[in-house]
């Protein structure tokens, strides 16, 4: 089974297009960074840490450089064969291999300890492939104790325990069943691929439930960062299942995948700024041009992001897979200066209920859909205003991830989750409420016009609240309209990081002018990211005291 497509051919490309120059000095500077580090080791202390204080960042950051080990090492060594290299690969397999498991503490809970070597996970599974792959693509050139471990501890923790049991994830459809499905599948198709005959129609199964998570629309509505990951798996899947079949089973076929293919063009708003609804991110790191490259070759309609075209940061994920195929899956011709223009239009996703239109100046979106979904925020009506430097009416995205982040009693107590944390309003001091019965319905959209109403997104008995952006070229007009018997206490809530300035009749938020004739009142709040760095929001407030509220978002 060939892996990459003329592999000796590739690899001299890589190593003399001057495209590759970054990327190989990315690779290069991480790994000797990691040598001057030294050998990582997960002890007890850090295991523990998750289960005394909720913080999962401890842990994973020696997890994951273990990971990151392995692939620097591994494309330097099919990049220029020198024995340091190999040398460097089997201590990192020897060290992962030494791990009391390859589950995080944060999936564990609930599990004894005689399950720690046998659970499997998300990056179990992962595990699983990049030792698989790194066996299958070297062979004999990795020693020979090297081989032995690597099959002896993917049949005692992957294979047999696969085989034995059902695990929870191979009835879910988020991403979770694209990456560990496809990995657990890759895995047996470079290990053990008489096995993989008896896994496969469960595996099978595992892959139509990821695709089955997204709309005919091809919305990931997880976010951005999940369609980023859980479909780069499934295509890894899927390509490497069409080359062991030899051509029989190609499971991308299907017109859905096609759109789902599509989604990450579609989710960018310009530049490398993104819809960040859900547990997305408010900018994108593009990072895997392999990925995309393979995608605009294997579906029609798919471009490459021009932010990767013009601005790509030459960077490679820390993952051995990733780092393979950001390196030969690439078309340098596909990253040539404007090799890709920004287009402005509108795109609607009619399963997510999600609506993005972009204009010369600015890009606007905003989602109806429901309060469960996949990383929900309970969210209905949320919108978005970016230009080319930045959100500015912003959607935070996805927050720290810790224990409480994924208890949905203390889900939504949390600023990024809550209602209270997007530009929706807040009715007699209540946020909108966790479930699919909270929803909104959209009655409008055209290319001027997104209407919908969302009173059934709160607790409330309210009649009608219905929510209309009237989208022009130079600004946005956001009508709120209260249908009720009995008197609510309204506010409207608009979220930015931009630090308000206001005057009589107006809020200024850099290039962004909101007009209105009530006044603001301004509230900061600080709380950590995804990465664990704290930043600053900004709440704008309006008391509304009339059945209806309109203002107006000029971008200058």
């Amino acid at each position: 089974m060939t892996v990459f497509d003329n592999m000796q051919k590739k690899t001299e490309e890589i190593k003399t297009n001057p495209f590759y120059e970054p990327y190989i000095q990315n690779i290069k500077n991480t790994y000797d960074e990691l040598i001057k580090e030294g050998p990582v080791t997960l002890t007890y202390k850090d295991f523990m840490i998750f289960f005394e204080t909720g913080s999962r960042k401890e842990y994973e950051t020696k997890y994951f450089k273990k990971r990151e080990f392995l692939g620097c090492s591994l494309a330097l060594y099919i990049l220029y064969g020198d024995d340091e290299y190999l040398k460097s690969i089997s201590e990192a397999v020897w060290s992962i291999c030494s791990d009391i498991s390859w589950v995080l503490p944060a999936h564990l809970g609930g599990y004894p300890v005689c399950e720690y070597d046998t659970h499997i996970d998300l990056f179990a599974s992962e595990t699983a492939l990049y030792l698989a792959e790194t066996k299958y693509l070297l062979g004999d050139k990795l020693p020979e104790r090297i081989r032995e471990l690597i099959a002896h501890y993917l049949d005692i923790r992957i294979f047999k325990p696969f085989e034995e049991r059902t695990y929870w994830w191979e009835s879910l459809v988020s991403n979770w069943a694209a990456v560990c499905g496809g990995s657990v599948g890759m895995a047996y198709m470079y290990a053990n691929p008489e096995g993989f005959e008896k896994v496969y129609g469960r595996i099978e199964k595992v892959i139509d439930n990821f695709v089955s998570g997204y709309g005919d629309d091809g919305c990931c509505q997880e976010g951005v960062n999940y369609w980023n990951y859980g479909f780069e798996f499934f295509i890894f899947y899927a390509d490497l299942l069409k080359r062991f079949t030899e051509g029989k089973k190609d499971i991308t076929k299907p017109e859905k995948i096609n759109r789902m293919a599509q989604c990450l063009q579609k989710m960018i708003m310009r530049k490398d700024i993104t819809v960040s609804f859900s547990d997305g991110a408010r900018r994108g790191e593009f990072t895997n041009v392999g990925l995309y490259s393979y995608l605009k070759s294997n579906f029609k309609g798919v471009e490459v992001p021009s932010a990767i075209g013009n601005k790509g940061r030459r960077t490679v994920e820390s993952k051995p897979s990733l780092i393979l195929r950001t390196l030969f899956w690439s078309n340098p011709e596909d990253y040539a200066d404007n090799s890709c223009e920004f287009k402005t239009g509108m795109e609607y996703f009619p399963d997510a209920k999600w609506y993005i239109n972009k204009k010369g100046k600015y890009s606007f979106a905003a989602k109806c859909g429901h309060n469960a979904e996949e990383h929900n925020h309970n969210d209905v009506g949320s919108f978005i205003i970016a230009t080319d430097d930045d959100q500015i009416l912003c959607d935070i995205g996805a927050m720290e991830y810790t224990k409480d982040n994924f208890d949905n009693e203390k889900r939504y107590t949390i600023f990024h989750n809550s209602s209270f944390g997007h530009s929706v309003p807040i009715i007699d001091g209540s946020d909108q409420k966790f479930g699919k019965e909270y929803h909104g319905e959209v009655s409008e959209v055209t290319e001027k016009v997104f209407s919908m109403e969302i009173q059934d997104a709160y607790d409330t008995d309210l009649e009608k609240l219905v929510r209309t952006f009237n989208i022009k070229e130079d600004r946005v007009i956001l009508k709120d309209i209260f249908v009720s018997e009995k008197n609510h206490k309204v506010k409207e809530r608009f979220i930015t990081e931009i630090e308000p300035v206001t005057s009589p009749g107006a809020v200024r938020l850099g290039n962004l002018v909101i007009m209105t004739d009530e006044t603001a009142r301004i509230s900061s709040v600080e709380i950590p990211n995804h990465q664990k760095v704290i930043e600053k929001f900004y709440a704008i407030d309006f008391d509304v005291d009339k059945e209806d509220f309109e203002i107006e978002f000029i971008i200058e």
